[in-house]
């Protein structure tokens, strides 16, 4: 499936890449996976589409690099580098167009 990976660094490209499970979304990210949601946000496509990030469970711990960008988008300090897939609540799937837009501030 398709993802998103939104990296610390914002001179980098918000960017698609193909994973495939836990070990691809645990490569992402570099370590154990948490999932978050976006809080707060009206305009988040979590409510109609399901958009949720991939963290590194021990990134502040680690000390990970904060992600200005992944912060904005789901409203709360994220570090290190983010997954954004869509999820149905027990199977994941590919980005859509809408959360592609609503993650790299372009319009869908």
């Amino acid at each position: 499936m398709i993802g998103l990976v939104v990296p610390t660094d914002p001179a980098l490209p918000v960017s698609k890449i193909d994973v495939d499970g836990l070990d691809d979304y645990q490569a992402v990210v570099g370590g154990y996976i948490e999932v978050v949601i976006p809080l707060g946000r009206r305009d988040s496509p979590f409510r109609t589409f399901g958009a949720v990030g991939y963290v590194n469970e021990d990134g502040l711990m680690r000390g990970l690099p904060p992600n200005p960008r992944a912060t904005e988008l789901f409203g709360q300090p994220l570090v290190g580098d983010v997954l954004i897939l869509e999820t149905t609540g027990e199977d994941d799937r590919s980005v859509s167009d809408v959360t592609t837009a609503w993650a790299t501030g372009s319009t869908a």
